[in-house]
């Protein structure tokens, strides 16, 4: 007994411990934990991040359906130069012909200045943007001719920094690119001057851009080519100044026509926020195309191949339809209805359900 006690007294009572190779075991487990959890944590963000993006095209719809309702048509964009100005020629779909219209139209272009507005920059003022609208219009961004430094492109400290100005809702969480100003948009960058972004794009239709792009097909898209002319079966386009486009002429059902889509800033050199030149895409690529090469000077250089609709969402990309709704689109979509679902009326039979 007395030495029990001395033992406890004079030795104390020894204390577990790990040994290492429990450690290993445990750190093991925790590794495994983690990366069971990763995933699903990953996931979560993302859709969030999704939810967002959604948002953002579901206002930038109901601002556009506010314009219209006001306006009796949907906001239009004002090409950026004059040499051609593009109002002279009709991409007619039903003859696959290019029709010559005569100047009229480019005259009256001419008096007021072909600016680059896009139709995002007509879209301030229904989007709580009144003040930034209003910068752009008394820096004279909106007066003038684009391509000789004039209209968006006032080389003054007022246009300047409405031309820098990055609002959230024109940029989707899920793409860190869309997030600061870029230094490598098409139209700007011989200013060295970095400029505001856009993740959403005005649905042109299914044109194919640069019919001689040996890409491109019938069975691609729509030819001829009516990105610079008139005649765009879409909502959106850089020359839709000339022919605005009414609700009434959405005969194949608004719940059934693309309105606004995804884009992806640093895999497409036109993206500039409050340009004419880059505020559309076409329909014309498959959903989520991304070239083997997409380096920033291949993006540049071969521009026609990237104006198409794509975004960092896994699997796919979302639509804001004419109706205000907003979908995901999975990009294994058949390319003939995703086509379809662009034009406004080509009496196709298309829907999402």
């Amino acid at each position: 007994m007395n030495g029990t006690q001395e033992t406890q007294s004079g030795r104390g009572v020894a204390r577990a411990a790990f040994t290492l190779v429990e450690l290993l075991v445990v750190i093991a487990i925790i590794g495994v934990l983690v990366a069971l959890l990763l995933p699903a944590v990953q996931a979560a963000r993302e859709a969030a991040r999704r939810m967002n993006c959604s948002n953002n095209l579901k206002n930038l719809a109901l601002a556009t359906q506010t314009y219209e309702g006001a306006k009796k048509q949907f906001p239009i964009s004002v090409p950026p130069g004059t040499q051609p100005c593009g109002g002279a020629e009709l991409a007619n779909y039903d003859t696959g012909q290019i029709e010559y219209l005569g100047p009229n139209a480019c005259d009256r272009l001419a008096a007021q200045g072909a600016s680059g507005k896009g139709w995002i920059t007509e879209l301030l003022p229904y989007m709580e943007q009144q003040g930034l609208y209003s910068q752009f219009e008394s820096s004279g961004a909106f007066t003038g001719t684009f391509n000789v430094g004039q209209g968006l492109l006032r080389n003054n400290d007022q246009a300047r920094a409405a031309r820098q100005t990055l609002l959230s809702i024109f940029s989707c969480p899920s793409d860190p690119s869309s997030k600061s100003l870029s230094d490598g948009q098409r139209g700007f960058v011989g200013r060295k001057e970095s400029v505001a972004t856009t993740n959403y794009k005005g649905v042109i239709g299914d044109t194919v851009i640069l019919m001689d792009n040996p890409r491109w097909n019938g069975d691609w898209g729509a030819m001829p080519d009516c990105h610079d002319r008139v005649g765009c079966t879409g909502i959106f386009w850089r020359n839709s100044y000339f022919t605005p486009v009414k609700l009434k002429t959405v005969t194949d059902g608004t719940s059934n026509t693309f309105l606004i889509g995804e884009a992806v800033v640093e895999l497409d050199a036109h993206s500039m926020a409050y340009y004419s030149d880059g505020d559309w895409a076409s329909t014309s690529q498959q959903l989520n195309y991304v070239p083997q090469d997409p380096s920033p000077q291949w993006v540049y250089d071969n521009w026609w191949e990237v104006r198409g609709f794509r975004s960092r969402h896994p699997g796919g990309a979302q639509f804001a339809m004419v109706d205000g709704s907003v979908h995901f689109v999975n990009e294994g979509v058949d390319h003939k209805l995703y086509r379809a679902l662009s034009t406004r009326n080509r009496e196709e039979t298309a829907s999402l359900q």
